[in-house]
Formats: structure tokens, C-alpha cells, sequence
């Protein structure tokens, strides 16, 4: 349901609403909340605060009824996660409800920027008698500012949830949607059996993320429908990929997606066929990307000895990038696993680049005794993280971030958590392995870099 709606509209069914409305209108609240109040200060405070309401609510609307979420689950009261679903019937009568009013003579129409659809374990919202065909058919014809849609799967089934195909009901409200309003930005999460045609209903999308997410040959497509639909790509500015990017990359060529605008991509490398598809969308975007983000795992052998990154990625032949981020969640066994592979990404070049910064977010998981080695075998490759040495590769850049997350796991019997001086003193270790015999962490670092250690 939107964001920021009145609890009334969850818990009262209309003709409540409406006599809450008129008891709220006549005033009778104020002048109750005005015999509890004592002394005239108290009561002036409360004008006060009235009149910054009626002044703010204006604006605020727009900001608080931007996004509808639409979700199976009961909403906790307490803010914890909910435990329990709707009864299909009550599912069924408060979609109406939602249809109803973005058909209504309100604005709420015209304030809504966002549609988040969060299916539970049983995905009902998927079934026709859900009622979210009435709510989705209603934002096809009335709400033509929306700028997003996200629909999300469980992530706890071991088993995807399947888009709805054509024989569903709820499949052609949906493409309908997809083709009716201008969508900025698509988000697709934890669902399997994509139709490879999806995106050539939508054009629009310039920003598009993707969790988990499988395609399946489109239903019916013709080698000449294709054809037509190659005049109107999608044309994506930003790609997130999540536990997907090598599938994205393999059926990239049927799913009218043009990469050669893109400017930004996040794309998670969890195996060798990953990082063969991370390189091949790099390649169809060398000329437009500005904007790189890696999220790695180390040590992940898969990965490191079978085709190191350096051997596929050479970042220097991406003309236009600027920024550079690597997230990589470590795994610590006694001590750091050898960065190496993954470093060497910053180092095996074939040619200047225009790297202006570079970002390294590092988080790791460590027993509490672990916490005093985690740099005890002073691995080389931490020193590829040296702005001199690296300016002689990208003699643009101006600064080196990095930042390490360190989770630790303390035992019952343990002592209080670490103190400052203790987490000052894994900075200089860390400090020390990037530049050996350099600063400790009392001294000024060189200039472009930055050090920070957190423990989670």
C-alpha cells in the first residue's frame, strides 16, 4: 500500500473512514486534545504544530504517497518482519480499494513515482482473483508519472517464482503497464522464466536491475518481429546485475537491450562463467562507460585459477572510465587470502587510462582471536594499492579509497568489544601492507589516499 497513507485506510473499511473524516473535520478532535492539555503554553505549542502541518502538507505529500507497495504480507506493527499473509478475500478487497482511488478525482494519481510488487511464498498477487490486474490496469490509464517498477520474488524459495506467462490473467495487465507508461527504471528480483521479449515492451527503461533473475525463449516470436524491434532498443544507462550475470550476458542478443550508451554497471562475479560474461558486457560498453563496480568473493578458487580477472578485464581500454569500485567479501581462515588476482585488475594494463578514483570496500568475517593476523603474511599484492605505484598506470587519478569492514564473531565467554586502540592498531597493519616501511597510523598518509577500518 503507498508509503505514508493514513492508518485509517488500512484498518477501516470506507464508511469508518468517511465518519473519521467528518468527526476530524468538525473539529471536535482539536477541542478533545485541547481539554487534555494544561496551561496556555502547551496549547499554543499545539496551534503552533497545526499550522506547520497545514503550511507543510503540500509538499509533503508528494514525497510520502511517491511510492506504493503492494505485498502479501501483513505490515508489522512493531516494524519487525511480518510473519503472516492476507486472506486472499481481504488481498482482493483492498487492491480494489488501492484501484479505486488512483481512479478517483485525487492526485494521488499524479504522486505516484514508484510501484513495488513483493510476492510471498505463494504468489498469490500472480492469480487473478489477487485483484492486482484491477490496480495494475488502473495505473495504465491514470498514473503516467510513475518513473519505476520493482517486482521482487521470495528470496527464501529454493525454487524461483516463474513470471506469469500468457496464459496467466494477470500476464496482459502487466505487458499493458509495461507498454502504457514511461518506465525510467526496472527492477526484477528473485524471478525465473523471463520472456526474452519482456524489454521490447519498454523501451523507456534506461536504468534496469536484475537479482536472480532467468529468461525463457519468448513465447511465439518471430525471427520478423525481431527484426522490427531492433529500431526500438532499449538503450540502458545504468545495469545492476545480482546471482545473474552471465545468464544476463548469454541471452543479451534476444533480449533487444542496446549496452552501447551504458554508462554505469554493477555486476557480481561469483564464478569463471561470470567473470567471461562481465567481460563481454564491459566490451559492448567500453565506449560509453564511465562507471565500474565489481562485487567479488575471495578467496573463490573458481575464480582465481581459472581465468584471473586481469587475464579478461583490461580497464585501461575503456576510454571514458572515470571511477572504479571493488567490493569484495572476504572469507579469513587464519590469515588474508592473497589478494593477487583480484589486485592485479588495478595493474595489468595495456595502456594509460583515465581512472580519476578508485574504491576498495573490503568485508570480512573473523573469529574474535583471528583479529591480530589478519595481515600476518604480509601479502605483496596489497601494495598494488599504492597511489605512486598505481599513478604509473592511471596517471589521472586523484584518490584511493580503502575501506575494511571487519565483522567479528565473539564468543559468550569473550571480553568487551574491541577497544579504539585496537582498532587503530589493524589500521596501521593494514596501512603497512599497502605501503611496507611507510607511515604508521600516527602519520599523515600520501596524499590521494584514504584508510578506514570498521568493526561491524
Amino acid at each position: 500500500m503507498p508509503s505514508g497513507f493514513p492508518e485509517a485506510f488500512h484498518t477501516r473499511d470506507n464508511k469508518q473512514l468517511q465518519k473519521s473524516n467528518t468527526f476530524r473535520n468538525s473539529g471536535q478532535s482539536m477541542n478533545l486534545v485541547h481539554q487534555g492539555l494544561e496551561g496556555k503554553e502547551a496549547r499554543d505549542a499545539l496551534e503552533a504544530c497545526t499550522l506547520v502541518s497545514h503550511s507543510f502538507s503540500a509538499i509533503s505529500r508528494k514525497y510520502l504517497l511517491s511510492a506504493v507497495v503492494i505485498s502479501e504480507s501483513v505490515p508489522s506493527q512493531s516494524g519487525k518482519r511480518p510473519r503472516r499473509s492476507y486472506s486472499a478475500k481481504a488481498l482482493h478487497r483492498r487492491l480494489k480499494a488501492l484501484s479505486a482511488l488512483i481512479e478517483s478525482k485525487s492526485d494521488f494519481k499524479h504522486l505516484i513515482r514508484k510501484i513495488h510488487v513483493k510476492l510471498g511464498t505463494q504468489a498469490i498477487l500472480f492469480r487473478g482473483a489477487s485483484g492486482l490486474y484491477l490496480v495494475l490496469g488502473a495505473l495504465a490509464s491514470h498514473a503516467k508519472n510513475l518513473e519505476t517498477l520493482w517486482i521482487s520474488g521470495n528470496k527464501m524459495l529454493p525454487i524461483p517464482i516463474s513470471w506469469p506467462d500468457s496464459r496467466r490473467s494477470i500476464s496482459q495487465p502487466l505487458n499493458n503497464l509495461l507498454r502504457s507508461v514511461k518506465f525510467r527504471q526496472l527492477r526484477i528480483a528473485n524471478l525465473s522464466h523471463l520472456p526474452t521479449d519482456l524489454f521490447m515492451t519498454c523501451p523507456s527503461v534506461q536504468n534496469l536491475h536484475l537479482v536472480s533473475t532467468g529468461f525463457w525463449q519468448a513465447e511465439n516470436v518471430s525471427p520478423q518481429s525481431i527484426f522490427r524491434s531492433a529500431s526500438v532498443c532499449t538503450v540502458v544507462k545504468e545495469l545492476e546485475l545480482q546471482l545473474c550475470t552471465n545468464h544476463f550476458s548469454e541471452n543479451l542478443s534476444q533480449l533487444n537491450i542496446d549496452l552501447s550508451g551504458l554508462q554505469r554497471l554493477r555486476a557480481q562475479i561469483e564464478g569463471h562463467r561470470d567473470v567471461v560474461g562481465a567481460r563481454d558486457l564491459i566490451e559492448k560498453a567500453q565506449l560509453s562507460l564511465k562507471s565500474l563496480e565489481l562485487m567479488l568473493l575471495a578467496p573463490n578458487p573458481v575464480v582465481t585459477h581459472v581465468q584471473p580477472l586481469a587475464n579478461s578485464i583490461d580497464i585501461s581500454r575503456l576510454q571514458k572510465l572515470v571511477d572504479l569500485q571493488l567490493n569484495i567479501d572476504i572469507e579469513i581462515a587464519g590469515a588474508m587470502p592473497s589478494m593477487e588476482d583480484i589486485f592485479g585488475l588495478l595493474t595489468h594494463t595495456s595502456c594509460p587510462s583515465q581512472l580519476q578514483s578508485i574504491e576498495v570496500n573490503l568485508n570480512a568475517t573473523v573469529a574474535v582471536h583471528g583479529v591480530y593476523f589478519c595481515f600476518w603474511n604480509c601479502d605483496p599484492a596489497w601494495t598494488d594499492l599504492d597511489p605512486a605505484k598505481l599513478r604509473k598506470k592511471h596517471p589521472l587519478l586523484q584518490s584511493v579509497s580503502v575501506k575494511f569492514y571487519l565483522r567479528v564473531n565473539f564468543e559468550p565467554y569473550d571480553p568487551e568489544p574491541l577497544s579504539e586502540s585496537i582498532l587503530k592498531w589493524i589500521r596501521c597493519q593494514l596501512i603497512n601492507v599497502i605501503l611496507p616501511g611507510g607511515p604508521t597510523f600516527q602519520s599523515v598518509l600520501p596524499a590521494g589516499l584514504n584508510v578506514v577500518v570498521v568493526i561491524c
